[in-house]
């Protein structure tokens, strides 16, 4: 199950600065993953799958056209690396674990 944009929101405020360095290592270190421009980190993935993630201080922004399996493999490295880790859907605002982004990919739209 999600959490709400309110306590998302609160989460995020609380969370502690990412460690721009380790990060970028990291993403650097999946396969797929090549350093961009403006130190982004561009992602290609299966087919036409692709993203742009660009590293702030306490998240990842992801711009994409990634389907599940490819969002989740770069979650998986990030949450590998450095713990939890949580996908937000900007739209929303909520926050999602590997389960509720799975369950959410998979609705009818």
């Amino acid at each position: 199950m999600p959490i709400d944009a309110k306590q998302a929101a609160k989460l995020l405020a609380a969370a502690q600065a990412l460690d721009a360095v380790a990060v970028r290592e990291v993403l650097l270190a999946i396969p797929g993953c090549k350093a961009g421009p403006e130190e982004s980190i561009d992602y290609l993935g299966s087919g036409l799958s692709y993203a742009r993630l660009t590293i702030r201080p306490k998240a990842i922004h992801v711009d994409n056209n990634c389907g599940l399996k490819d969002l989740l493999i770069l979650q998986a490295a990030i949450a590998e690396a450095f713990g939890s880790a949580y996908i937000r859907d900007l739209q929303s605002g909520q926050l999602h674990d590997v389960d509720s982004y799975t369950q959410w990919w998979q609705k009818p739209l």
